[in-house]
């Protein structure tokens, strides 16, 4: 099976805000890794406990790619393919 490791850049997100999307990830077995990149200082994301969950504090916001650019550098070279998401999707599986 590929491993896929996918990323998703926070601002101001609460855990409501990103829990479908989390839990359609979460739940597939496709996805070896979720990087939460938070470009501010969310609540909740740091301490976010799951094992496929990785947090990342950027720097600052400097926007959606540089938040995913940061994520793709880090962990790309472990995955077979890297899925950028949008806070707001959710999968069917």
């Amino acid at each position: 099976m590929s491993k896929v490791i996918t990323s998703i850049v926070i601002y101001k997100h609460s855990y409501a805000d990103l829990q479908l999307t989390l839990d359609s990830l979460l739940a597939s077995s496709s996805i070896e890794k979720v990087i939460l990149v938070d470009n501010d200082h969310s609540d909740w994301a740091s301490t976010f406990s799951h094992p496929k969950v990785t947090h990342i504090k950027s720097e600052g916001n400097f926007g959606f790619g540089y938040g995913h650019n940061i994520a793709i550098q880090k962990f790309a070279s472990e995955s077979d393919f890297f899925l950028i998401c949008d806070p707001d999707i959710v999968f069917d599986i």
